[in-house]
């Protein structure tokens, strides 16, 4: 049986579970939690869906195959799911779990966040009104949603606040 690792996407709170599952959420603030992988020994895996060869296999158009498949997989399109080693197995240090902090986390990450929708929602109405945005905030709008991706995938709850609050000055022009 292997243990299979989630982090929480607001609190950053890592948990484990013995069993895989579609989806889960956090225990501590609600928030969804993102899969990590599994570990098996010393290693961290993950199952992916990929070519059994390569695009140029799977991919083709012609008759003439010469990878490993023998021909099996040639011009399929065909996708597996495969494991594969996504780095060493985290190395936890057992200590009391701050629920308190965690939270506290959650809470200020989520109202970072509703900062930056609240900042958008005018530009977008402006713009919607074919009213002007200077170039500065234009940009900072329309790059916001990729952004906002990025800020969320840190898995530092300091660089992701640090993040958030520059890009709601760009915004504001506070």
């Amino acid at each position: 049986m292997s243990n299979h690792f989630w982090q929480c996407s607001y609190c950053l709170m890592i948990a484990v579970t013995l069993e895989a599952y579609n989806s889960a959420l956090c225990g501590v603030c609600g928030s969804t939690v993102l899969y990590l992988g599994k570990v098996q020994g010393d290693k961290l895996l993950q199952t992916v869906d990929k070519c059994p060869c390569d695009g140029r296999c799977t991919g083709a158009k012609g008759p003439n195959c010469d990878c490993q498949c023998n021909g099996d997989n040639h011009g399929t399109g065909r996708l597996v799911s495969v494991t594969v080693e996504v780095g060493k197995a985290p190395k936890l240090t057992p200590k009391n779990t701050d629920f308190e902090e965690a939270a506290k986390r959650a809470s200020e990450y989520k109202a970072a966040r509703l900062a930056i929708k609240e900042a958008l929602q005018p530009l977008y109405n402006m713009r919607d009104n074919k009213v002007f945005i200077p170039r500065n905030k234009w940009l900072a709008m329309v790059q916001a949603p990729n952004r906002l991706n990025k800020i969320a995938a840190k898995t530092n709850h300091k660089g992701r606040i640090a993040a958030l609050e520059e890009l709601h000055k760009e915004l504001t022009g506070a």
